[in-house]
């Protein structure tokens, strides 16, 4: 993971994923809702957006990706895009109560598992459509939680699992440091926040 789009971004901005994690909670637009198991409507409708925002934001990539003119070189507007889903995961993690950490520890160990090699029969489209279908499934179990209120929230940790796999193997195509996408997503939300600007829709705002 070498290629970096803006050479200007900060990577030393985040020393671990906690701290990037405590600073997405610190600028979620919703509020400080409760980040505990109960059944309260702070806590579900939070749950409610950032799910909406995780597939959103992977449907973003996959566009990213099918319309670049050279499949291996990542655009500015696909890092960005990267960086918001990385934004809406990190935030479901505390929703949650899960250890986006060791989450994000044993993704690596699956994604490199699975393909040990480069296949000449991947395509970045492909990884792309994995991040989608994997925030849709996750999306589907946040659905019959905030419908119901009874559908066990174990398997969205392995739901979220399978988004951070997914997510991995496009920045693996690309080359693209993790790091280089969370201090972009930093300076993209925080400069919006100046701006009053967090609200609406758009990259250009």
């Amino acid at each position: 993971m070498k290629n970096v789009p803006d050479e200007n971004v900060d990577t030393s901005l985040f020393s671990s994923i906690a701290s990037h994690v405590s600073w997405v909670d610190s600028m979620w637009f919703s509020g400080n809702s409760p980040t505990t198991q109960g059944l309260n409507h702070a806590r579900l409708r939070d749950l409610a957006i950032a799910s909406l925002g995780l597939c959103g934001e992977c449907s973003e990539v996959f566009d990213e990706v099918s319309s670049l003119d050279q499949p291996q070189s990542p655009s500015h507007a696909l890092v960005s895009e990267l960086g918001d889903v990385s934004y809406y995961w990190f935030r479901l993690s505390s929703i949650l109560g899960l250890d986006p950490q060791a989450l994000l520890a044993t993704a690596v160990k699956s994604s490199s598992s699975l393909y040990p090699s480069p296949s000449l029969t991947v395509v970045p489209t492909d990884h792309a459509t994995e991040l989608l279908l994997t925030s849709s499934r996750f999306a589907e179990i946040a659905k019959k939680h905030i419908r119901d209120g009874s559908d066990s929230l174990d398997r969205a940790a392995s739901a979220m699992l399978a988004v951070a796999v997914a997510w991995l193997r496009v920045l693996d195509h690309f080359d693209i440091d993790p790091k280089v996408v969370w201090a972009a997503n930093h300076e993209k939300i925080t400069g919006r926040l100046s701006r009053n600007t967090l609200r609406g829709s758009g990259n250009n705002r």
